[in-house]
C-alpha cells in the first residue's frame, strides 16, 4: 500500500525525482525562515497575535518531519546518524517530561509569552530534521544568505526602535523594572533585547564567513560585510552581554580559521579578509564602549525582569534585594534539576517551581539564562546529558568541515555552519532559546549533519 493511499501512477513521492525533491525542500525551508519572521513582525505590532510564532514553527515543524519520511522513502538519507537518534530521544524526554510536570498545559502549550511548550520542542525537532535534508551546495548557500536577510531585517527594525522620536512599536523604551525611562533598547521582532543579541550573534558568524569565505560573487561578499558591521553595531544598542560574548567567539573563530587557512597556502592569501574581521572587531568594541559609556553598563538583569514580569507577567517583579542576577537563576535551576532530576518540572514550567499557588512572588524567574541549566531543570539530567552530547558531536563534526575548507575554499559553508554553531553555544551560557530565535539555530545544527548539504554537487 503506499502513503496516503494513491496508486503507483499517482504516488507524487514515488514519482518525484531527487532534483525535484531537493527543490520542494530548499523552497520550504527558506519560506519557513522567512514566514517565522513574519508572525514575530505580528507579534511586535499586534500583542493578540502572540501566539502566531509558535503556530508556524509547530506547522514548518511538522512539514519538516513530513518532508524528512519523503527523503527516507525515497533513499535520500539514512537514519545511521547519532544526531538524528540523540534528537529523537531529547524529544521523547521532553514528551515524557510534558506528560508529568507541574502544569501540563503549560508544559505542552508553553507559558504566556513565551509559547516554549512541548509543541515549540516538537517544532525544533522538526526543523533540525529538515536541516539534515537540504542538500547541494547551491540551495545551503541560498539558505545561509535567507538567514543573513531576516537577521538584517531585524536589524533594521532594531536600529528604528532605538530611535527616541520615532517611537517605533517596543517593549523597552522604558525599564520599568528598575525605574528608567526613555532608555529605547533595541529587541528587533524577538521580544527581548537578550534574544536579539542571539539573533544577532547568529547573523554576524554568517555574514562574516561569507564576506572571508564566500567563493562567488564579489558584490554578495561586500553585502555580507556591510551587514555585519550593522549586525555588530546594532548589538550595542541591547545594552546586552549576550551579543558581545557571541560576536566576539565568533569573530575569535573566524580569525583563527584565517589564519590557518593563510598558513596553509601562503601568508599573502587573503589578507582582505584579516582587515574585515579586525574592522569588524573595532566597530564592535567602539560600539559597546560608547553605549555603555552613555547608558551606564549591560542591562541584563533589568531587560530579563522587564521580559518576563512587565511584557509576559509570568513572574514576580525586580526587587533590590537581587543583587546577583546569574548566581540566582543558574543556583535556583541547578537546585530545580536536582529536586527533579529525572525529569525536571517540564517543558516551560521554570517558574512553577517558585510560586506558591496563582501568586508571583518577586525575584522569580522563568528563564535560567543558560541553556544547558535550563534544560536540566525543566526537563531532567538525562535530557541535560543528550542536549550536551549533542552539541559537542555537532561541534565536532562541524570543526571537520573547517578541516576540508582548509584544503578546498569551495567548502567555505562548512566552516561557516561551525562558527555559527559554535558561537551560538558559547552565547547560550548566558542566554536560552526563544521561538523567535531557536528555530534558525536547530535548522544550521541540521545542516551540519546533512549528506550532502556543503558538497559542490
Amino acid at each position: 500500500m503506499n502513503l496516503f493511499g494513491t496508486s503507483d501512477k499517482s504516488n507524487f513521492i514515488q514519482n518525484m525525482k531527487p532534483e525535484a525533491l531537493r527543490k520542494l525542500t530548499f523552497r520550504f525551508t527558506a519560506a519557513m525562515c522567512v514566514l517565522l519572521f513574519i508572525a514575530a513582525l505580528a507579534y511586535l505590532f499586534t500583542e493578540s497575535a502572540a501566539y502566531l510564532s509558535s503556530a508556524a514553527l509547530s506547522v514548518f515543524g511538522f512539514g519538516g518531519i513530513l518532508i524528512f519520511i519523503i527523503h527516507l522513502l525515497k533513499k535520500q538519507v539514512s537514519l545511521k546518524n547519532p544526531a538524528i537518534i540523540i534528537a529523537a530521544a531529547l524529544a521523547l524526554l521532553s514528551a515524557l517530561s510534558a506528560m508529568l510536570a507541574l502544569d501540563k498545559n503549560a508544559a505542552i502549550y508553553g507559558i504566556t509569552g513565551r509559547y516554549e511548550g512541548l509543541i515549540s520542542i516538537l517544532g525544533y525537532f522538526g526543523v533540525f530534521l529538515l536541516g539534515t535534508v537540504c542538500t547541494g551546495k547551491k540551495n545551503g548557500e541560498k539558505l545561509i544568505f535567507t538567514v543573513i536577510a531576516v537577521v538584517a531585517l531585524n536589524a533594521v527594525i532594531g536600529a528604528l526602535q532605538a530611535v527616541p522620536f520615532l517611537d517605533f512599536p517596543s517593549y523597552y523604551k522604558n525599564l520599568y523594572s528598575v525605574g528608567k525611562e526613555g532608555v529605547y533598547l533595541a529587541s528587533g521582532a524577538t521580544g527581548s533585547p537578550i534574544f536579539f543579541g542571539t539573533l544577532l550573534t547568529i547573523g554576524t558568524a554568517l555574514s562574516l564567513s561569507a564576506a572571508c569565505f564566500y567563493d562567488g560573487a564579489k558584490w554578495l561578499k561586500s553585502a555580507c560585510f556591510g551587514a555585519a558591521l550593522v549586525f555588530v553595531a546594532v548589538s550595542a544598542l541591547t545594552y546586552s552581554c549576550v551579543p558581545a560574548i557571541g560576536i566576539g567567539a565568533a569573530v575569535i573563530i573566524l580569525l583563527a580559521t584565517q589564519a590557518a587557512h593563510n598558513k596553509k597556502n601562503g601568508l599573502t592569501v587573503k589578507a582582505s579578509s584579516m582587515t574585515k574581521l579586525f574592522a569588524a572587531l573595532a566597530v564592535g568594541i567602539a560600539a559597546f564602549a560608547l553605549t555603555l559609556l552613555l547608558g551606564g553598563g549591560f542591562r541584563d538583569k533589568a531587560i530579563a525582569f522587564e521580559d518576563s514580569f512587565f511584557r509576559c507577567f509570568t513572574t514576580g517583579a525586580l526587587t533590590p534585594r537581587l543583587e546577583n542576577f546569574y548566581a540566582q537563576t543558574w543556583g535556583g535551576s541547578i537546585l530545580t534539576a536536582l529536586d527533579y532530576p529525572l525529569l525536571g518540572v517540564g517543558p516551560d514550567c521554570l517558574v512553577r517551581d517558585q510560586i506558591t499557588g496563582s501568586r508571583l512572588v518577586p525575584n522569580t524567574f522563568d528563564k535560567s539564562y543558560n541553556e544547558f541549566l535550563y534544560i536540566a531543570a525543566t526537563r531532567g539530567i538525562p535530557a541535560f546529558l543528550l542536549y550536551l552530547s549533542l552539541a559537542v558531536l555537532t561541534v565536532r563534526k562541524a570543526f571537520r568541515g573547517v578541516k576540508e575548507f582548509l584544503s578546498d575554499r569551495t567548502m567555505w559553508l562548512k566552516a561557516a555552519l561551525f562558527v555559527a554553531v559554535t558561537a551560538y553555544l558559547v552565547q547560550s551560557l548566558f542566554s536560552v532559546s526563544v521561538i523567535t530565535v531557536a528555530p534558525f539555530f536547530w535548522l544550521l545544527v541540521g545542516m551540519v549533519w546533512s549528506d550532502h548539504g556543503t558538497e559542490k554537487n
